[in-house]
């Protein structure tokens, strides 16, 4: 086609007019130009048949909500030494077959509560060298966890000593979790003495039971003998 001849002029009789019409649907037709909807395919990082995405030292700054779109399958996904300060909380809605996920080497502070909710296959998870201080509660149970940190829901349990000991009968100290659990916790606590002021067998490890209340008492039976238990 001669480039000073228009190129309408060698349609046929009848689809002159139509012609921008055609060039518009040609251009925006999702069909025409297929779009990749996630950021594997983008980066050229999906691999074993949609099944693996290594995404590691991209340099990413941030992600969309979407940016998984499509990857019903994945198994292997591995964001590591990039530089992410936040994840949106659904960014990982969708992939059920995820067993491993990769975030170590970020600039993560804090994770919303849900955003690894809907993983329930997942089996190992990175988050070693980033500033967080505790773990989402949507981390599924029975996940291996490179960092020892504790559920960002976790309350701080407290006791405290009460009132002066009668000779022979038992010390009472209250535990108290804040916040008060939504289900009965169980707490591992060390019962030591300095000298010989407990009952024989009230020593050592024990756990107590807190309740939903969120406080709970424990009793220890000490000796009646000459020595003052304060």
């Amino acid at each position: 086609m001669s480039p000073s001849v228009p190129f309408y002029r060698k349609l046929p009789p009848g689809l002159v007019g139509a012609a921008p019409l055609a060039i518009l649907l040609l251009v925006f037709s999702p069909s025409g130009h297929p779009q990749t909807q996630n950021i594997c395919e983008r980066l050229g990082a999906l691999e074993n048949n949609g099944a693996t995405c290594f995404l590691d030292g991209k340099r990413l700054t941030s992600l969309s909500s979407g940016d998984f779109n499509g990857l019903s399958n994945l198994e292997y996904l591995d964001l590591s030494n990039n530089d992410l300060s936040s994840l949106p909380e659904d960014i990982f809605a969708g992939l059920s077959k995820l067993h491993i996920l990769d975030l170590s080497g970020n600039e993560l502070s804090s994770l919303a509560a849900d955003v690894f909710a809907g993983l329930s296959n997942l089996h190992f998870l990175y988050l070693d060298d980033n500033g967080l201080s505790c773990l989402p509660t949507s981390v599924p149970e029975g996940v291996t966890v490179d960092v020892k940190l504790s559920k960002c829901d976790s309350p701080t349990v407290t006791i405290t000593g009460g009132t002066a000991v009668t000779e022979g009968a038992a010390a009472s100290f209250t535990l108290t979790a804040n916040p008060a659990p939504a289900a009965a916790l169980s707490v591992s606590v060390t019962v030591a003495q300095s000298g010989d002021y407990a009952a024989a067998d009230t020593t050592g490890s024990k756990t107590v039971t807190i309740p939903t209340s969120g406080t709970a008492t424990y009793t220890v039976v000490t000796v009646d003998d000459s020595t003052n238990e304060v």
